[in-house]
């Protein structure tokens, strides 16, 4: 995973399409990173460890699809040890945790 500048004025997204696809693809999903913090599980907490000045999450129920060129500096990737917090972020936020045969 990446860090990259989208939108259209410049802002923090963590690259969630696996990066040895990207250079094949002209869109690519990011979560986007924010500073308001909520503290709910689909959120992954960043900071000084990722480079970053503040406290802030990726947040996994934003997550978007965005063309390639609109990325922009890259900063570096998470963790390997964090792929797994990403993983149960996605899981939540798309309600695929548990058991299939849940009733909601």
């Amino acid at each position: 995973m990446k860090w990259g500048d989208i939108r259209l004025r410049p802002a923090l997204a963590l690259v969630l399409t696996r990066s040895s696809i990207i250079p094949h693809l002209s869109t690519i999903s990011v979560a986007p990173v924010t500073r308001s913090i909520r503290g709910i599980p689909p959120e992954i907490p960043l900071g000084i460890g990722e480079g970053l000045k503040d406290p802030s999450v990726a947040n996994l129920d934003s997550i978007q699809t965005v063309s390639r060129t609109r990325l922009g500096r890259y900063l570096g990737p998470i963790a390997a040890s964090r792929k797994d917090e990403v993983r149960r972020a996605l899981l939540f936020a798309f309600e695929l945790e548990g058991d299939a045969t849940d009733a909601k």
